[in-house]
């Protein structure tokens, strides 16, 4: 008897961690630049910029990239920045990991904090969280069929999200753009706040079409020593190779930024007015799709010694993908001891899911949105203020095939962010949250692996017996302990329904024999 197997691969979370790494530093005033008399704000951007894979490990390096606003120590002086940047590099470590697995990791500066140490020199630190999942693909080798001989086949149908695709792929966007109408001429960059939004993908034969907006808000002094804001909109289109994918399969796409540069120059009149930017970002791609496909969960050869192996496993199962997308509307106004808003500059928002529940069929998701509001006043000694507002949701989603138990991998993002000052100098948010989830099933699989047939010995072989139906039993459990076929034992005791087989049924069992 041969065993006819289908190779199936599936997705395999091979390590994953979230982990939280401090990085600090001293920074020098430069020569160049006046004395510190006070800090308005400490910028951090954290940059992952190289991802080195082994067997058994992941090395992660990046940068943070910091911005010090501050007020100088002297008269007539505008507003002053200084740029510093620090490196850190972590290491996951774990057995499992090997060298052809693709990673998706990102960064992202949870707290930044600064301490003046005196008036040419700051105390600066982050703390910065990683998170890294490395992912392989696992083959598995189904039996779906039997040759060689006849044999009585009980058979189950499996739901797996097969792995069509996992992929990293890093792109570069650079972009000319212009100071628009009626805003001055930079003299400097004060700091450049960088996110894509907007995200479309589409799946075509072998490719993926990856969409979205690069959205640009770039803060700076003018020559007339005034601080100004502009921002962009920065469409692209990039199409990255992706084997195996083709059109109406699952695709996922999320992005991150990697770098960032820019350069201002002048324009034709040699006016400070162009902006040269250029940003690095990683596209991350998930490709796959569900799979139903029937696999042979026991079987016998009537007429023979049957022996049967089987291969312990364990697949995630997704049971339901629950999604939705909603505005959150917030009026935000700002405490009178605090600098009152003269402009708004930027409003960054993350987004942070603090519990998941399953019950009753719905899946619950409470967080919050952390909403930071930056802005322009008319106070002379904080020119530029950082206000943060927490936004509260609390969704249910359709989830009916789920149970209790089961585990969540929730995916909550700010799609976009849009803002407006109203006349009682109050920020009105209105924020698009998307939610997404994969509520997942461990599900452990015995999975037949080898088969072989061995003749019967004589002091084996039966003829006609007479069985009575014990607790538990089925025809097939009863048909493959005498090595008969199911059909022998319905027909000859006339089971209606074979399926609703009553403990104390007697039953006629057939001699055991070999069947062509």
């Amino acid at each position: 008897m041969e065993l006819r197997k289908e190779p199936i691969l599936i997705s395999e979370v091979l390590a994953e961690e979230d982990c939280e790494i401090l990085v600090d530093g001293d920074l020098i005033v430069p020569d160049i630049k006046p004395d510190i008399l006070k800090v308005l704000q400490v910028d951090a951007t954290a940059y992952l910029s190289r991802k080195e894979l082994g067997d058994g490990r992941v090395l992660l390096s990046g940068r943070v990239d910091m911005t010090v606003l501050y007020i100088p120590d002297c008269e007539g002086t505008a507003v002053q920045h200084i740029h510093t940047s620090f490196d850190f590099s972590h290491k996951l470590e774990k057995r499992a990991i090997v060298t052809d697995a693709c990673v998706f990791a990102e960064a992202d500066v949870v707290r930044a904090e600064f301490h003046v140490i005196n008036s040419r020199k700051i105390g600066l630190k982050a703390i910065v969280g990683l998170s890294c999942e490395v992912v392989g693909a696992k083959q598995l080798d189904l039996v779906c069929g039997v040759e060689g001989a006849y044999a009585e086949q009980k058979k189950e149908a499996l739901m797996l999200n097969t792995a069509l695709s996992n992929r990293s792929e890093t792109f570069l966007m650079k972009e000319t753009l212009e100071v628009p109408a009626g805003k001055p001429a930079v003299a400097e960059v004060l700091k450049v706040d960088l996110k894509i939004g907007d995200k479309e993908i589409k799946p075509i034969t072998e490719k993926v079409v990856a969409k979205g907006v690069l959205k640009a808000c770039v803060l700076y002094m003018s020559m007339a020593d005034s601080i100004e804001f502009m921002e962009f909109d920065v469409p692209f289109t990039e199409v990255f190779d992706l084997p195996g994918v083709y059109e109406g399969v699952n695709c996922t796409l999320d992005y991150q930024i990697s770098d960032c540069n820019y350069e201002i120059t002048g324009d034709t009149g040699g006016e400070r007015r162009i902006v040269i930017l250029e940003v690095t970002a990683c596209a991350k791609l998930r490709a796959s799709k569900q799979t139903e496909i029937e696999v042979i969960e026991d079987c016998y050869c009537p007429g023979y010694d049957t022996q049967l192996q089987f291969c312990e496993d364990e697949v995630d199962e997704i049971v339901a993908s629950p999604s939705c997308q909603n505005t959150l509307r917030e009026v935000v106004a700002i405490d009178k001891a605090l600098p009152q808003i003269a402009g708004v500059y930027n409003v960054i928002t993350k987004t942070v899911v603090s519990t998941t529940r399953i019950e009753g069929g719905k899946l619950e998701i409470e967080g919050k949105i952390d909403a930071y509001i930056l802005y322009l006043t008319d106070h002379e000694q904080m020119p530029v203020y950082s206000y943060k507002k927490e936004i509260p949701f609390r969704y249910l989603l359709d989830a009916p095939e789920s149970e209790d138990g089961l585990v969540c991998a929730v995916r909550a993002e700010v799609e976009h962010t849009s803002y407006h000052l109203n006349v009682a100098n109050e920020v009105e948010l209105r924020c698009i949250l998307s939610l997404s989830a994969d509520i997942i099933r461990k599900r452990k699989l015995s999975l037949l692996c080898e088969a072989e047939i061995l003749p019967i010995s004589c002091e084996d072989k039966k003829g006609i017996v007479i069985y009575f139906v014990q607790p538990g039993d089925s025809v097939w459990s009863i048909a493959k302990r005498y090595r008969v076929p199911m059909t022998e034992i319905i027909d000859n005791n006339q089971l209606c329904e074979p399926e609703k087989l009553l403990p104390g049924t007697r039953l006629v069992i057939p001699a055991c024999r070999k069947v062509s």
